[in-house]
């Protein structure tokens, strides 16, 4: 008996979206690829339950995914208090980008980190979706079941379902089952007082009947036997099992048929299987992908801030900290000629070190940025602020000049363009004249 779910557009959504990928990436990793279980033998590395751990798992699973000349910065977001649940917070990765100002490095938000247990399935999640990014899966198409979008759009939700195609493509299916539902329920006594708190969390952009059809897909077209079906079942929660179970059994004799829809050649056409990529991984290049602390992560921020844009130089001096030295000195002095002497002349000291200090200290220059973000100190020949990347547009006295000069400048650059136009309009003009005159 065929299961209900998922239904009938369901299934030709998820067919037809596995299709395209398939004409896209290759038959090969869907029918050839290890299917990826969680534990040490796919994930040899020694895990760190820290954001450095979840970098390692992502570089693992991209050399599972055949794109580990990719690397992986962490950045991590997590809030500094949370409230007062007895539930782990499900661990949350977001996929940001690919980098590739220094070296391809794939930026991942670490949001939260909850158990060891749910790292594997949240980070597989996000792999598959740089998967589709590295690979330029994400252009053009539509699919009528998800509401006919296009994949290039900007929709979070299509974005995330394409996600959890691509992970069942490339061996993820069994920790991506897993992950598409978890129950969780913890509880307390205190005192006569009873409390439990429960919930039902989801990685990934698919039900997990979406996502067990789709393993069951796989296994038939790969013409599992019966002893590999068990252990995939074996791996996966008790619904998940069952529901891999009856699709494989409603799917067993139309193994053909889906080969021929997903583009899949007949078995006799296939190489020998691929074994699992457990060989230890590359050390990585010194300041390319690291892990990204908040405190780095503002910085980095202000770094960028002001690229293409305009800043001005402040003028300043070391007056006002040589003064200090100046007053440090005179208070040294005045300590110890007042103990020598017993009288009161050594009080002259101390002003006369701190105007000393701030007429040497009026020599040098100490200029720094108008932007209060930013605040760098400027060389005398700086053109650009080394620390937000600022134009150096002009002088100003205070930072708090910084938006009349910033209007004064665009004041003359819109006075310039009508004057341009206006030498423009003469120039075309004069022909015309002679012409008259002739």
């Amino acid at each position: 008996m065929t299961p209900t779910l998922p239904s009938d557009d369901a299934r030709e959504w998820l067919l037809d979206s596995l299709a395209q990928i398939v004409a896209r990436a290759g038959w090969e990793r869907f029918v050839l690829a290890p299917l990826i279980e969680p534990n040490d033998a796919f994930f040899p590395d020694r895990y760190q339950h820290a954001p450095e751990g979840v970098r390692t798992v992502a570089r693992r699973l991209l050399r599972h995914a055949g794109i580990d000349d990719l690397d992986v910065r962490v950045i991590d977001l997590q809030p500094a208090e949370r409230g007062r649940s007895l539930l782990t917070p499900l661990t949350s990765v977001w996929f940001a980008e690919i980098d590739t100002e220094a070296a391809p490095t794939v930026e991942l938000e670490l949001h939260e980190l909850g158990t060891d247990v749910d790292v594997v399935p949240s980070v597989a999640h996000e792999i598959a979706r740089v998967f589709r990014a590295h690979r330029h899966l994400d252009r053009g198409g539509a699919h009528p079941y998800r509401g006919g979008a296009p994949e290039e759009a900007a929709d979070p939700e299509l974005d995330a379902a394409l996600g959890s195609v691509a992970s069942l493509y490339l061996g993820f299916g069994i920790v991506a089952a897993n992950g598409a539902h978890r129950y969780r329920a913890k509880g307390e006594q205190i005192g006569r007082d009873a409390r439990t708190e429960w919930v039902h969390d989801q990685v990934g952009g698919l039900d997990v009947v979406d996502v067990c059809f789709l393993l069951a897909v796989q296994l038939v077209v790969r013409g599992a036997d019966e002893a590999t079906i068990e252990r995939v079942r074996a791996q996966l929660g008790a619904n998940q099992s069952s529901d891999v179970g009856a699709w494989t059994d409603a799917l067993a004799g139309e193994a053909d048929a889906l080969r021929e829809r997903l583009g899949v050649p007949p078995p006799s056409a296939w190489p020998a299987p691929w074994s699992p990529e457990v060989a230890p991984m590359r050390e990585t290049p010194s300041g390319i992908a690291r892990v990204i602390r908040p405190s780095e992560l503002r910085a980095r921020d202000v770094q960028r801030r002001n690229e293409g844009r305009r800043t001005f130089r402040v003028r300043d001096t070391k007056s006002w900290s040589w003064m200090g030295h100046g007053v440090g000195i005179g208070i040294v002095a005045l300590v110890a000629g007042a103990s020598a002497t017993g009288r009161a002349w050594p009080l002259l000291a101390l002003p006369i070190s701190a105007l000393v200090g701030w007429i040497l200290g009026a020599r040098e220059r100490a200029d720094f940025c108008s932007d209060p973000a930013c605040g760098g100190r400027l060389s005398w020949d700086a053109t650009t602020c080394a620390k937000c990347g600022g134009s150096i547009a002009g002088e100003i006295a205070t930072a708090n000049d910084r938006l009349a000069a910033e209007e004064a400048l665009e004041d003359a650059e819109r006075d310039e363009s009508v004057d341009d136009e206006v030498d423009d309009d003469d120039d075309e003009d004069a022909p015309r004249a002679r012409g008259a005159r002739q």
